[in-house]
Formats: C-alpha cells, sequence, structure tokens
C-alpha cells in the first residue's frame, strides 16, 4: 500500500511539472500566477 502511494505522488509531481512546463510555453505565464 505504501509503495502504491509513493507511486501516486511521483505521478502527481511529474503531472504538475508537465502543467508548469506548459504553462511557462504560453506568453503570459507570469499574469496568470500573479493573478491568483
Amino acid at each position: 500500500m505504501k509503495d502504491y502511494i509513493l507511486k501516486q505522488c511521483d505521478y502527481h509531481a511529474w503531472a504538475n511539472t508537465r502543467l508548469f512546463n506548459r504553462l511557462k510555453e504560453l506568453p503570459n505565464y507570469e499574469t496568470i500566477f500573479n493573478e491568483q
């Protein structure tokens, strides 16, 4: 069970990194983060 949770955490960290990299490709990604 613990291994499963660790795999889930690794996946979410990987997905968040990919999402952040996609956002950085947008021209106004800094504006998006500053508005939140």
